[in-house]
């Protein structure tokens, strides 16, 4: 999870805990992308409005490749939820989008919609 904010971070971190996800916290787009280069995640929770680097230039760099597999799934976790803020996002590339403050159901739910939507990784043939 990409998010500068340590109330909303220590929220998240609760919540997914609590179901048995390990969750390693960032807090900057470009601490995300140095934690992607160096591990493989299986998804990505991305704040939009960060310093250093705001998530959707991190989504950009993510799709690139530059930080791994370009397909890695992202969902934006925002406070921007205001009516069509959600197609915008989707738009943009990111997998999912949920307002602030989010809801645990709501959370795992769009983690687990997303990565059943994402294809699993070819095995390698030789």
């Amino acid at each position: 999870m990409a998010e500068d904010n340590p109330m909303n971070q220590m929220v998240v971190r609760l919540m997914l805990e609590a179901a048995g996800v390990d969750l390693t916290v960032v807090e900057d787009g470009r601490q995300a992308l140095d934690a992607l280069r160096a591990s493989r995640f299986d998804c990505v929770l991305m704040d939009i409005n960060m310093p250093v680097m705001d998530g959707v230039t991190a989504l950009s760099e993510i799709r690139s490749g530059a930080a791994g597999p370009s397909d890695t799934p992202v969902i934006a976790l925002t406070a921007s939820a205001m009516a069509g803020d959600r197609e915008r996002f989707l738009k943009l590339g990111f997998d999912e989008h949920l307002g602030k403050p989010v809801k645990p159901m709501d959370l795992i739910n769009a983690i687990v919609a997303t990565l059943d939507r994402t294809p699993p990784p070819q095995a390698a043939v030789g």
